[in-house]
């Protein structure tokens, strides 16, 4: 499948591990019948299809690795690719998962028009949540903290259209799509 990507209109969702990225993207792409694009899932894919055991690190790792194989406009094109858009049938895509300036650079360079929208959630929330889903020791889970692709994150931040803060996701969405209308990405209606 093909897209036109100078024809999307792109919702960026960021954050550091653990911060609720997919949980609002999900929630957002359910309430505004958009599709959505995850770099998690497809980097789990990707890993999947190579042998590469799902953990943290090595997720981190291939992650790392693929933006270095394909480049980031590539690699983030693949990303977009990875969504079923004639589903929704609009051009609104929600990408969740960038980690770093040079992948917002080539969301932002490749799409009509783009939000980002940074998830900043406290360290220990994000620590409780994170070995609560990876089921990891207190070493591996300090490790993804302070794994290359992880420390750059919060560098988005000075980037976001909206930086929102740890509330439950029905708030934080009301947000985003409130940006979103306020931006004329979305009808009010």
């Amino acid at each position: 499948m093909e897209i036109n990507d100078a024809l999307l209109d792109v919702l960026v969702i960021a954050g550091q591990s653990g911060s609720g990225k997919s949980s609002l993207a999900r929630e957002v792409c359910r309430q505004l019948n958009c599709s959505l694009a995850s770099f998690g899932s497809f980097v789990r894919f990707e890993a999947k299809q190579r042998g590469i055991e799902p953990k943290i690190a090595s997720l981190q790792s291939l992650g790392q690795d693929m933006i270095t194989e394909f480049g980031p406009v590539i690699f983030t094109h693949k990303v977009l690719l990875s969504t079923d858009r004639e589903q929704s049938g609009n051009n609104l895509v929600t990408l969740e998962g960038v980690r770093n300036g040079e992948i917002y650079s080539a969301v932002m360079t490749m799409s009509r028009r783009s939000l980002l929208v940074y998830l900043d959630v406290g360290r220990e929330t994000r620590m409780a949540r994170l070995r609560e889903r990876e089921s990891i020791d207190l070493h591996a889970l300090l490790a993804s903290m302070n794994h290359p692709l992880e420390t750059g994150v919060p560098n988005l931040k000075a980037l976001a259209d909206l930086v929102l803060y740890d509330q439950a996701v029905d708030v934080l969405t009301a947000r985003v799509i409130e940006l979103l209308a306020s931006r004329g990405l979305i009808d009010r209606g």
